[in-house]
């Protein structure tokens, strides 16, 4: 390990191409006009407003002013340090500008969190989503005609905070904003427990709210923003200047040219003579450039053998590598009777990291940033977000993780020889032996599995789920509708194996592997598809949900047997 301070390339090749403005153009004239609406609807409601509509408060109004202020003041600002915080801030004061966004957020966020609450077994939060929900308002009582309802209520912040007073509440809205944009996530990021059974994100909650749209759209990154978040002056560094293409020089290669550049050097390589390592590379580097390389039109061979590589998905280990920290931490303390000086070690150590990145992302993530602070030779160091630094510090981060599994591992076999665990908890890293490998087993993994992307999507809708589960209960139906559909993509999978090759080829361990990598959008378009089936041939659902079948407005009402309109019913309800 002593030599990973010193890390550095030895080969490949470094392309930088054009940062050019005007590629940028048109996205740069839609984020302003977002930004100037915004900027314009609030911007003159001060503390000295005398107009006709809502007066801003006072508080919100300054921060608002402040950060999103542009050269002049009848511009917003179009040149925003994302790493500063101030665009969260800014969301957070545009989620509480005036009583009546004040309380409509409190409304909405209130029929979000009574999900949770009202339930036979309340949702756990995480400690990090209790903690903003904590210091970003309260739960009250109010009384209305149908008795006492429970109600949550974000502060007012012109009542929490001077108008003078920096620090508190720029802090306050950075926190709102934060809590907003958990709760417009994946249940699976704020809950306690992480199990299948999950709920649906809430689609009125973030169009009500405002939040994806703020997030997404008024402050999406300008070409400007791009450019500094991305640090374009400072690529490459200048022990890889030599890396460059002889014939182009920094900067001036484009896009397509240093995208041939980079495919025919992998070409040359030959496929069984490189992996491709890179965080999160599996969703977002490899798909970008798919995308990028159709654009061009490419050749078919040089993207075929891009296709064909081997790759590494650093994000997949360094989240397994957190979940182990977690492991170990929640051990703690322990009693070291016993057990290997090395094993308390590691669990020391494993809750020191995860202080370490709480600290700097509030929650425990896989992000490069965090778990660079965490080693000796890449805690001095920030996150450039340029390519060559990236590749250096990762590279960095994952030899030294690597080296903490295998401590982990070691420890795991200690306690696991001198503690007696609950049946729940199961060895790190260790996938599921030959013997586990049952039906049942791979069966949970991928209902599991589908139950978190389906979610994502909100799929399937109580409606539907109820009409194709045949369940009055909402949760029941979700939870069979998803099972069925679970199963039969297994079943249907094993069948075209089968077909295909005239017995079972592919094994348990390649079945489950199979299913638990596909993405998000496939299971998604696998669902819409299953989903399709399942419904009624004669009408759409759509028409169904609308007709009453008691009415004259269904023609032939001998098309409907007694199941069907059961099953109808429910939908309707």
């Amino acid at each position: 390990m002593s030599g990973i301070a010193n890390l550095t390339a030895s080969g490949g090749f470094v392309s930088k191409a054009k940062f050019d403005s005007r590629d940028f153009a048109e996205q740069d004239e839609i984020i302003k006009t977002r930004r100037q609406s915004t900027w314009r609807t609030f911007k003159g409601r001060g503390p000295n407003y005398k107009g006709s509509k809502e007066k801003n408060d006072e508080v919100s109004h300054e921060v608002f002013r402040k950060l999103f202020i542009g050269k002049n003041e009848s511009e917003p600002n179009m040149e925003l340090d994302p790493k500063t915080g101030d665009t969260d801030a800014i969301i957070g004061a545009l989620l509480t500008i005036n009583e009546s966004v004040r309380i409509t957020n409190s409304e909405l966020l209130t029929n979000l969190l009574l999900i949770h609450v009202n339930k036979k077994n309340p949702t756990e939060f995480d400690v990090v989503t209790q903690s903003l929900l904590d210091s970003c308002g309260e739960w009250k009582t109010t009384k209305d005609v149908k008795g006492a309802a429970k109600f949550y209520e974000i502060f007012k912040p012109e009542q929490m905070f001077d108008i003078n007073d920096n620090e508190g509440p720029r802090e306050f809205f950075m926190n709102l904003c934060d809590l907003f944009r958990t709760f417009s996530s994946s249940p699976y990021h704020y809950t306690k427990s992480k199990g299948p059974k999950n709920f649906r994100i809430s689609e009125a909650f973030k169009k009500g709210s405002k939040i994806t749209y703020y997030l997404n759209q008024v402050f999406a990154f300008t070409y400007t923003e791009n450019k500094n978040f991305t640090q374009y002056e400072n690529f490459p560094l200048e022990k890889y200047e030599s890396f460059h293409p002889t014939k182009f020089k920094p900067g001036s290669m484009t896009e397509e040219q240093g995208l041939r550049a980079f495919l025919q050097y992998l070409k040359s390589l030959g496929k069984d003579n490189y992996i491709l390592i890179g965080h999160n590379i599996k969703s977002f580097d490899n798909n970008v450039i798919m995308k990028r390389t159709a654009k061009y039109r490419i050749s078919k061979t040089l993207v075929d053998s891009f296709q064909d590589s081997q790759f590494l998905d650093s994000l997949d280990l360094l989240t397994m590598y957190t979940k182990q920290m977690q492991f170990f931490a929640d051990l703690l303390p322990i009693d070291p009777e016993g057990l290997e000086k090395s094993t308390t070690q590691v669990a020391t150590r494993s809750k020191e990291s995860i202080e370490t990145i709480v600290l700097m992302h509030k929650r425990l993530k896989s992000k490069l940033d965090g778990l660079m602070k965490i080693f000796e030779e890449t805690k001095n160091f920030t996150q450039t977000h340029t390519a060559d630094d990236d590749c250096e510090k990762l590279a960095q981060v994952l030899i030294r993780a690597i080296g903490d599994m295998y401590e982990m591992d070691k420890a795991f076999t200690d306690l696991d020889n001198k503690i007696t665990f609950e049946p729940t908890q199961t060895r790190p890293f260790a996938p599921l032996s030959s013997k586990e490998m049952t039906p049942g087993k791979i069966r949970d993994a991928v209902i599991s599995k589908f139950t978190g992307d389906l979610a994502q999507a909100n799929l399937p809708t109580l409606a539907k789920a109820k009409y194709i589960a045949a369940k009055d209960d909402p949760d029941e139906a979700v939870e069979k509708v998803i099972k069925d559909f679970g199963l039969k993509t297994i079943q249907k999978f094993r069948l075209q194996d089968r077909q295909n090759n005239g017995v079972d080829q592919m094994s348990d361990e390649d079945l489950l592997s199979y299913f638990l990598q596909l993405k998000t959008s496939d299971v998604i378009k696998l669902y819409n598809k299953w989903e399709e089936a399942q419904m009624p041939s004669l009408f759409s659902f759509d028409d169904l949900v609308n007709l009453n079948p008691d009415e004259e407005t269904v023609e032939d009402p001998t098309k409907f047997n007694e199941s069907l309109i059961k099953r109808w019913s429910r939908a309707i309800k």
